[in-house]
């Protein structure tokens, strides 16, 4: 084998590398835009500028800021699932669950809550991967936590709805709690004070 074929497959073997490496970079960067400005500001031209990679490159990468926000959501979703993953109790300790699963979340990145909570509520750049992803999300809290809530004795839209709304809450808190407005103990008093309330005119969850 000659030098130029060994020197030509050596950069072959390292194409995926130098691919992986920028894509991670993007991810990277996009996270920490998310936490830095509001979504409606961030463009792919500003997340290229602040990657150090070519326009070029990011939309061989990723099309859209849609299936840029599908990759980033789908690396940090394992996340969200690992706090909804397990059969809760029934009965009165249920809300006890909600509400200690709830309080993990309190540790994520800013950008992650950003993310997530724009994947859930659906905004401009919602694409077809991210409304599968969400999807997906939206189908594990109705399994874990709507079911058993509706197996207490509630209506399913009414529980459906607060299960929403308390995870809105949660991932509002997260962000509060990411940009030091408020600090975690003070996050996790208006977590129990604020589920309380929303499920407070649920069945079986006192």
């Amino acid at each position: 084998m000659s030098d130029t074929t060994d020197r030509a497959e050596i950069s072959d073997a390292k194409q995926p590398k130098r691919q992986d490496d920028r894509q991670q970079r993007i991810l990277d960067v996009t996270l920490r835009l998310l936490e830095e400005r509001a979504l409606g500001e961030i463009t792919m031209t500003m997340i290229a500028d602040e990657a150090g990679i070519s326009r070029a490159w990011l939309y061989k990468l990723f099309p859209d800021l849609g299936s840029l926000y599908a990759e980033l959501f789908s690396r940090i979703q394992p996340v969200f699932f690992h706090t909804v993953d397990s059969p809760p109790p029934l009965g009165s300790g249920l809300l006890k669950y909600m509400i200690d699963r709830c309080d993990t979340y309190l540790d994520l990145p800013v950008g992650s809550a950003i993310l997530a909570s724009y994947a859930l509520n659906g905004g401009e750049h919602t694409s077809s991967s991210l409304i599968g992803l969400r999807d997906r999300f939206l189908e594990t809290l109705e399994r874990v936590w709507v079911e058993p809530i509706v197996s207490l004795g509630n209506e399913p839209d009414f529980a459906r709805a607060s299960v929403l709304t308390f995870m809105n809450v949660v991932l509002g808190l997260v962000v509060a709690v990411g940009q030091a407005r408020i600090s975690r103990e003070s996050a996790h008093t208006c977590l129990v004070t604020s589920i309380t309330g929303i499920v407070g005119d649920l069945h079986g969850l006192d």
